[in-house]
């Protein structure tokens, strides 16, 4: 049976005596739309009301497969957010090696990097490094994209932007230990 958004309005219209049959209409049609929208990019949904619970996605019971299912989700996510709600603020954030050797500016003058990969968002940065302790940034001269893989790299002048005291925890990542909530 195929359900349109018409026949959910009358049943909300009861609930909801003073509000116009036209206004919820609305409502119920952006929260469709939007909810399209982030299923097509590859976002997984919930919604959370009390007891209630609604999840759009994929569940899994071994908690590594679910770990790293959830790092993909939350850089696609990360990356919705970036692309429609922030500004660039003209850097790339990657990791280092936790071997690395800072001057007194917190600064790294020449490094050699194999199989690294460029984010315009630091939170990006984070979770696709989950494992790394030093996330500098550095200035392109163009601009490369979202992410950017390199197999070889030479980074120069690289600040430190963050460090990482512990190892990262699946709560860590959380949606709600950070300030992803713009949705």
């Amino acid at each position: 049976m195929i359900k349109r958004t018409d026949d959910y309005i009358d049943k909300l219209c009861e609930k909801y005596p003073t509000v116009l049959r036209s206004d919820i209409k609305k409502i119920v049609n952006f929260g469709f739309r939007l909810m399209y929208r982030l299923v097509r990019r590859g976002l997984d949904i919930q919604l959370q009301n009390g007891d209630l619970w609604f999840y759009i996605g994929k569940l899994s019971k071994d908690s590594i497969k679910h770990f790293d299912y959830y790092r993909t989700k939350l850089q696609l996510k990360l990356r919705y957010i970036f692309e429609n709600y922030c500004k660039w603020d003209g850097y790339y954030y990657l990791a280092v090696p936790n071997d690395c050797q800072f001057n007194k500016k917190n600064k790294i003058s020449k490094l050699k990097l194999k199989k690294v990969t460029f984010f315009k968002c630091l939170d990006a940065a984070k979770v696709y490094y989950y494992h790394a302790k030093y996330f500098v940034r550095v200035k392109p001269l163009i601009d490369l994209g979202y992410r950017y893989y390199k197999n070889e790299a030479t980074i120069k002048n690289a600040e430190l932007v963050y460090t990482r005291e512990n190892t990262v925890k699946f709560k860590d990542i959380l949606l709600d230990s950070g300030n992803y909530d713009i949705l």
